[in-house]
């Protein structure tokens, strides 16, 4: 099978709220670090 990722599913993941609001908490968190 082939090996990579389904870009598209992929995007349309990031759209959604809650992965949103994950992307923030990272975001958040890793903030003061380099």
């Amino acid at each position: 099978f082939p090996i990579g990722i389904d870009s598209e599913r992929f995007i349309r993941a990031l759209e959604l709220p809650q992965v949103q609001e994950h992307i923030k908490e990272l975001k958040e968190r890793f903030a003061g670090r380099k």
